[in-house]
Protein backbone atom coordinates (compact mmCIF):
# COMPACT_ATOMS: atom_id res chain seq x y z
CA UNK A 1 0.00 0.00 0.00
CA UNK A 2 2.96 2.07 0.92
CA UNK A 3 4.85 1.45 -2.15
CA UNK A 4 1.56 2.30 -4.54
CA UNK A 5 0.95 5.52 -2.50
CA UNK A 6 4.14 6.86 -3.09
CA UNK A 7 4.29 5.63 -6.64
CA UNK A 8 1.08 7.78 -6.33
CA UNK A 9 2.76 10.26 -5.28
CA UNK A 10 6.14 10.02 -7.65
CA UNK A 11 4.31 9.70 -10.65
CA UNK A 12 2.13 13.19 -10.02
CA UNK A 13 5.16 14.89 -8.72
CA UNK A 14 6.90 13.90 -12.30
CA UNK A 15 3.99 14.92 -14.60
CA UNK A 16 3.56 18.56 -12.68
CA UNK A 17 7.16 19.13 -13.46
CA UNK A 18 6.56 18.11 -16.93
CA UNK A 19 3.28 20.43 -16.92
CA UNK A 20 5.69 23.41 -15.11
CA UNK A 21 8.03 23.19 -18.11
CA UNK A 22 5.45 23.02 -20.80
CA UNK A 23 3.59 25.54 -19.46
CA UNK A 24 7.00 27.75 -18.73
CA UNK A 25 8.66 27.34 -22.47
CA UNK A 26 4.97 28.13 -23.73
CA UNK A 27 4.56 31.18 -22.32
CA UNK A 28 8.25 31.60 -23.14
CA UNK A 29 7.52 31.36 -26.89
CA UNK A 30 4.16 33.83 -26.72
CA UNK A 31 7.09 36.04 -25.15
CA UNK A 32 9.37 35.67 -28.07
CA UNK A 33 6.62 36.03 -30.47
CA UNK A 34 4.93 39.07 -29.55
CA UNK A 35 8.82 40.58 -29.55
CA UNK A 36 8.97 39.93 -32.90
CA UNK A 37 5.18 40.77 -33.60
CA UNK A 38 5.56 44.43 -32.66
CA UNK A 39 3.44 46.65 -30.64
CA UNK A 40 0.10 48.44 -31.26
CA UNK A 41 1.33 51.35 -32.78
CA UNK A 42 3.37 49.86 -35.17
CA UNK A 43 6.49 49.65 -32.84
CA UNK A 44 9.12 47.07 -33.73
CA UNK A 45 12.22 45.50 -32.32
CA UNK A 46 15.26 44.21 -33.44
CA UNK A 47 18.12 42.82 -31.41
CA UNK A 48 21.47 41.21 -31.95
CA UNK A 49 20.49 38.07 -30.15
CA UNK A 50 17.58 36.63 -27.72
CA UNK A 51 18.38 34.67 -24.79
CA UNK A 52 15.65 33.05 -22.49
CA UNK A 53 15.99 31.87 -18.77
CA UNK A 54 13.96 32.58 -15.09
CA UNK A 55 13.40 28.88 -14.63
CA UNK A 56 11.56 27.15 -12.50
CA UNK A 57 9.41 30.51 -11.26
CA UNK A 58 9.79 33.33 -13.72
CA UNK A 59 9.74 33.81 -17.38
CA UNK A 60 12.85 35.76 -18.60
CA UNK A 61 13.96 37.20 -21.72
CA UNK A 62 17.41 39.19 -22.33
CA UNK A 63 17.99 40.86 -25.44
CA UNK A 64 21.45 42.28 -26.53
CA UNK A 65 21.63 45.48 -28.69
CA UNK A 66 18.02 46.09 -28.41
CA UNK A 67 16.79 48.96 -31.08
CA UNK A 68 12.75 49.92 -30.48
CA UNK A 69 11.64 51.82 -33.35
CA UNK A 70 8.51 53.66 -32.39
CA UNK A 71 6.53 55.58 -35.80
CA UNK A 72 5.45 58.63 -35.48
CA UNK A 73 1.71 59.11 -33.92
CA UNK A 74 -0.07 62.56 -33.95
CA UNK A 75 1.70 65.09 -32.78
CA UNK A 76 4.88 62.84 -31.71
CA UNK A 77 7.32 62.00 -33.88
CA UNK A 78 9.16 58.87 -35.13
CA UNK A 79 11.90 57.77 -32.65
CA UNK A 80 14.35 55.39 -32.02
CA UNK A 81 15.46 53.99 -28.80
CA UNK A 82 18.49 51.38 -28.31
CA UNK A 83 20.07 49.84 -25.78
CA UNK A 84 23.21 48.31 -24.59
CA UNK A 85 21.12 45.44 -22.97
CA UNK A 86 17.12 44.87 -21.91
CA UNK A 87 15.96 41.97 -19.65
CA UNK A 88 12.83 41.53 -19.36
CA UNK A 89 11.17 39.13 -16.82
CA UNK A 90 7.68 37.94 -15.03
CA UNK A 91 6.40 35.65 -12.86
CA UNK A 92 4.84 32.55 -14.64
CA UNK A 93 1.44 32.74 -13.07
CA UNK A 94 1.38 36.52 -14.14
CA UNK A 95 2.77 36.64 -17.52
CA UNK A 96 1.71 40.11 -18.04
CA UNK A 97 3.41 41.86 -15.35
CA UNK A 98 6.78 42.82 -17.06
CA UNK A 99 9.76 44.28 -15.65
CA UNK A 100 12.28 45.29 -17.84
CA UNK A 101 15.88 46.51 -16.80
CA UNK A 102 18.34 48.13 -19.19
CA UNK A 103 21.81 48.52 -19.17
CA UNK A 104 22.97 51.77 -20.27
CA UNK A 105 24.14 53.93 -21.97
CA UNK A 106 20.66 54.32 -23.69
CA UNK A 107 20.14 56.48 -26.79
CA UNK A 108 16.95 58.29 -28.34
CA UNK A 109 17.40 59.88 -32.00
CA UNK A 110 14.56 60.99 -33.64
CA UNK A 111 15.52 60.29 -37.34
CA UNK A 112 12.75 62.13 -39.10
CA UNK A 113 13.22 65.32 -36.83
CA UNK A 114 16.77 66.97 -37.79
CA UNK A 115 15.32 69.64 -35.68
CA UNK A 116 15.65 67.35 -32.26
CA UNK A 117 19.38 66.56 -31.18
CA UNK A 118 19.66 63.07 -30.27
CA UNK A 119 19.77 62.55 -26.59
CA UNK A 120 21.99 59.99 -24.80
CA UNK A 121 21.00 58.44 -21.04
CA UNK A 122 23.24 56.88 -18.53
CA UNK A 123 22.10 55.43 -15.16
CA UNK A 124 23.40 53.29 -12.75
CA UNK A 125 19.57 51.79 -12.62
CA UNK A 126 16.90 51.99 -15.13
CA UNK A 127 13.70 49.73 -14.95
CA UNK A 128 10.54 50.08 -16.79
CA UNK A 129 7.57 47.97 -14.80
CA UNK A 130 4.01 47.64 -16.99
CA UNK A 131 1.01 45.37 -17.24
CA UNK A 132 0.33 44.21 -20.86
CA UNK A 133 -3.02 44.43 -22.44
CA UNK A 134 -4.04 43.15 -25.75
CA UNK A 135 -3.82 45.21 -28.60
CA UNK A 136 -3.44 48.12 -26.52
CA UNK A 137 -1.21 50.56 -24.49
CA UNK A 138 -0.51 49.08 -20.94
CA UNK A 139 -2.99 50.52 -18.99
CA UNK A 140 -0.16 51.52 -15.51
CA UNK A 141 3.50 51.54 -16.32
CA UNK A 142 6.59 52.97 -14.15
CA UNK A 143 9.54 54.08 -14.94
CA UNK A 144 12.62 54.60 -12.62
CA UNK A 145 15.96 55.48 -12.55
CA UNK A 146 18.99 56.29 -9.95
CA UNK A 147 22.11 58.23 -10.78
CA UNK A 148 20.99 59.77 -14.64
CA UNK A 149 23.03 61.39 -16.99
CA UNK A 150 21.22 63.02 -19.60
CA UNK A 151 23.24 64.26 -22.31
CA UNK A 152 22.22 66.20 -25.27
CA UNK A 153 23.60 68.76 -27.25
CA UNK A 154 26.99 69.06 -25.51
CA UNK A 155 25.03 69.94 -22.30
CA UNK A 156 24.49 67.13 -19.56
CA UNK A 157 21.98 67.31 -16.97
CA UNK A 158 22.29 65.13 -13.74
CA UNK A 159 19.47 63.84 -11.40
CA UNK A 160 20.10 61.31 -8.38
CA UNK A 161 16.79 59.64 -8.65
CA UNK A 162 13.43 59.78 -10.78
CA UNK A 163 9.94 58.43 -11.12
CA UNK A 164 7.44 58.77 -13.83
CA UNK A 165 4.29 56.29 -13.47
CA UNK A 166 1.61 56.59 -16.35
CA UNK A 167 -2.63 55.76 -16.29
CA UNK A 168 -4.93 55.29 -19.26
CA UNK A 169 -7.65 56.06 -18.61
CA UNK A 170 -11.22 55.57 -20.39
CA UNK A 171 -13.65 57.99 -22.28
CA UNK A 172 -14.93 58.87 -19.04
CA UNK A 173 -11.83 60.03 -17.68
CA UNK A 174 -8.58 61.70 -18.80
CA UNK A 175 -7.26 59.44 -21.58
CA UNK A 176 -3.44 59.47 -19.73
CA UNK A 177 -2.45 60.90 -16.64
CA UNK A 178 1.36 61.21 -16.30
CA UNK A 179 3.15 61.56 -12.53
CA UNK A 180 6.84 62.76 -12.37
CA UNK A 181 8.91 63.09 -9.19
CA UNK A 182 12.64 64.40 -9.40
CA UNK A 183 15.64 64.57 -6.98
CA UNK A 184 18.46 66.37 -6.20
CA UNK A 185 18.92 68.10 -10.46
CA UNK A 186 22.59 69.16 -11.33
CA UNK A 187 21.96 71.39 -14.35
CA UNK A 188 24.70 71.76 -17.01
CA UNK A 189 27.21 74.92 -16.82
CA UNK A 190 25.71 76.70 -19.38
CA UNK A 191 21.82 76.33 -17.51
CA UNK A 192 22.22 77.90 -14.46
CA UNK A 193 19.62 80.00 -14.10
CA UNK A 194 18.84 82.64 -11.70
CA UNK A 195 18.58 80.21 -8.54
CA UNK A 196 21.75 78.23 -9.33
CA UNK A 197 22.80 74.81 -10.91
CA UNK A 198 21.26 72.85 -8.47
CA UNK A 199 17.60 71.83 -8.09
CA UNK A 200 16.28 70.43 -5.04
CA UNK A 201 13.01 68.79 -6.48
CA UNK A 202 10.24 68.79 -9.15
CA UNK A 203 7.25 66.78 -8.87
CA UNK A 204 3.86 66.98 -10.78
CA UNK A 205 1.17 65.33 -12.69
CA UNK A 206 -0.36 65.82 -15.66
CA UNK A 207 -3.77 64.72 -17.53
CA UNK A 208 -4.38 64.50 -20.81
CA UNK A 209 -7.97 65.06 -21.65
CA UNK A 210 -8.81 63.42 -24.98
CA UNK A 211 -7.16 61.24 -27.41
CA UNK A 212 -4.92 62.42 -30.27
CA UNK A 213 -6.70 61.00 -33.29
CA UNK A 214 -4.49 59.60 -35.97
CA UNK A 215 -4.07 61.87 -38.82
CA UNK A 216 -1.26 62.88 -41.71
CA UNK A 217 0.52 65.67 -39.52
CA UNK A 218 0.85 67.38 -36.09
CA UNK A 219 -1.62 70.35 -37.04
CA UNK A 220 -4.51 67.82 -38.09
CA UNK A 221 -4.34 65.40 -35.06
CA UNK A 222 -4.18 68.84 -32.80
CA UNK A 223 -6.91 70.61 -34.42
CA UNK A 224 -9.43 67.28 -34.28
CA UNK A 225 -8.39 66.94 -30.43
CA UNK A 226 -8.99 70.09 -30.22
CA UNK A 227 -12.47 70.05 -31.77
CA UNK A 228 -13.45 66.73 -29.36
CA UNK A 229 -12.70 68.79 -26.49
CA UNK A 230 -9.24 67.76 -25.56
CA UNK A 231 -7.45 69.92 -22.88
CA UNK A 232 -3.97 69.57 -20.66
CA UNK A 233 -4.87 69.81 -17.20
CA UNK A 234 -1.73 70.18 -14.79
CA UNK A 235 -2.91 68.57 -11.71
CA UNK A 236 -0.01 69.76 -9.36
CA UNK A 237 3.51 70.55 -10.05
CA UNK A 238 6.20 71.83 -7.40
CA UNK A 239 9.40 73.16 -7.69
CA UNK A 240 12.33 73.79 -5.11
CA UNK A 241 15.32 75.71 -6.29
CA UNK A 242 17.45 78.11 -4.62
CA UNK A 243 14.88 80.12 -2.88
CA UNK A 244 12.25 79.44 -5.20
CA UNK A 245 9.45 77.21 -3.23
CA UNK A 246 6.42 77.39 -6.17
CA UNK A 247 3.70 74.98 -6.48
CA UNK A 248 1.05 75.70 -9.35
CA UNK A 249 -2.07 74.25 -11.02
CA UNK A 250 -3.72 74.97 -14.72
CA UNK A 251 -5.69 73.82 -17.54
CA UNK A 252 -4.61 74.49 -20.75
CA UNK A 253 -6.16 74.36 -23.99
CA UNK A 254 -5.57 75.51 -27.34
CA UNK A 255 -7.60 78.27 -29.11
CA UNK A 256 -8.58 78.49 -32.81
CA UNK A 257 -4.71 79.14 -34.25
CA UNK A 258 -3.42 75.96 -32.42
CA UNK A 259 -1.74 78.48 -29.82
CA UNK A 260 -1.94 77.53 -25.88
CA UNK A 261 -4.24 79.25 -23.91
CA UNK A 262 -6.10 78.85 -20.02
CA UNK A 263 -5.91 79.65 -16.85
CA UNK A 264 -4.17 78.77 -13.46
CA UNK A 265 -3.16 79.82 -10.26
CA UNK A 266 0.61 79.93 -8.91
CA UNK A 267 1.64 80.17 -5.54
CA UNK A 268 5.20 81.44 -3.73
CA UNK A 269 6.40 80.68 -0.26
CA UNK A 270 8.74 83.49 0.80
CA UNK A 271 9.01 85.52 -2.24
CA UNK A 272 11.24 88.05 -1.18
CA UNK A 273 14.82 85.90 -1.64
CA UNK A 274 12.91 84.69 -5.10
CA UNK A 275 12.86 88.48 -6.11
CA UNK A 276 15.92 89.44 -5.51
CA UNK A 277 17.76 86.90 -6.66
CA UNK A 278 15.55 87.81 -10.41
CA UNK A 279 16.75 91.24 -9.81
CA UNK A 280 20.37 90.66 -9.15
CA UNK A 281 20.46 88.26 -12.15
CA UNK A 282 18.95 91.42 -14.23
CA UNK A 283 15.40 89.48 -15.10
CA UNK A 284 13.68 92.20 -13.81
CA UNK A 285 14.48 95.64 -12.54
CA UNK A 286 15.13 96.77 -9.35
CA UNK A 287 12.13 99.09 -9.61
CA UNK A 288 9.52 96.72 -10.72
CA UNK A 289 11.19 94.30 -7.84
CA UNK A 290 10.18 96.93 -5.14
CA UNK A 291 6.86 97.20 -6.75
CA UNK A 292 6.18 93.06 -7.31
CA UNK A 293 7.28 93.25 -3.62
CA UNK A 294 4.86 95.44 -2.32
CA UNK A 295 2.11 93.67 -4.55
CA UNK A 296 2.80 90.09 -2.89
CA UNK A 297 2.87 91.77 0.59
CA UNK A 298 -0.45 92.55 -0.24
CA UNK A 299 -1.97 89.36 -1.99
CA UNK A 300 -0.05 87.27 0.91
CA UNK A 301 -1.88 84.91 3.31
CA UNK A 302 -0.81 82.95 6.36
CA UNK A 303 1.03 79.46 5.53
CA UNK A 304 -1.21 76.74 6.71
CA UNK A 305 0.23 75.40 9.70
CA UNK A 306 2.92 78.28 10.16
CA UNK A 307 6.02 79.37 7.83
CA UNK A 308 6.73 81.72 5.76
CA UNK A 309 3.51 83.65 4.21
CA UNK A 310 2.04 82.54 0.90
CA UNK A 311 1.20 84.35 -1.70
CA UNK A 312 -1.12 82.91 -4.50
CA UNK A 313 -1.12 84.33 -8.24
CA UNK A 314 -3.71 83.72 -10.61
CA UNK A 315 -2.41 83.46 -14.07
CA UNK A 316 -3.78 83.24 -17.66
CA UNK A 317 -2.84 82.67 -21.35
CA UNK A 318 -4.77 83.89 -24.18
CA UNK A 319 -3.84 85.33 -27.60
CA UNK A 320 0.12 84.42 -26.81
CA UNK A 321 0.11 86.44 -24.04
CA UNK A 322 0.81 85.46 -20.30
CA UNK A 323 -1.00 87.50 -17.58
CA UNK A 324 -0.37 87.32 -13.95
CA UNK A 325 -2.93 89.42 -11.37
CA UNK A 326 -4.42 90.37 -15.09
CA UNK A 327 -0.94 92.25 -15.80
CA UNK A 328 0.33 91.38 -18.65
CA UNK A 329 4.65 89.92 -18.59
CA UNK A 330 5.55 88.00 -21.44
CA UNK A 331 4.75 87.95 -24.87
CA UNK A 332 5.20 84.25 -26.06
CA UNK A 333 6.57 82.98 -29.49
CA UNK A 334 4.03 81.72 -32.05
CA UNK A 335 3.98 77.83 -31.80
CA UNK A 336 3.98 76.58 -35.99
CA UNK A 337 2.54 72.82 -36.04
CA UNK A 338 4.39 71.20 -38.86
CA UNK A 339 2.26 69.45 -42.00
CA UNK A 340 3.65 66.24 -43.10
CA UNK A 341 6.21 66.04 -40.97
CA UNK A 342 7.52 66.94 -37.30
CA UNK A 343 9.56 69.72 -36.87
CA UNK A 344 9.16 71.72 -34.33
CA UNK A 345 9.86 75.50 -34.14
CA UNK A 346 8.40 79.02 -33.03
CA UNK A 347 8.46 82.48 -34.02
Amino acid sequence: MTRRVLAWIAGLTIVAAVAHGLAWWLIGAMVVRGIDAGGPAGETLRHAGLARGGWPTRIAVTLERPVLHRPAVGIVPAMTIEAVRARATAPLLAPRDVTAAFACPCRVAFPATPALAPVTVEASRLVLELRLEDGAPPRTWSLTGEALAILRGGETLRIRAARLDGARGDRHEAAQVVALALDDILLGPGAGGPFGREIRSVTGEVAVRGTLPPAPDPEASLRAWREAGGALELRRLAVAWGPLALSAGATLALDDALQPEGTGTIRLADWRPTIEALSRAGLIDRRASALIGLAFAALARPAPGGGPPVVEVPVALADRTLAAARFPIARLPEIRWSRGAHPFGSR
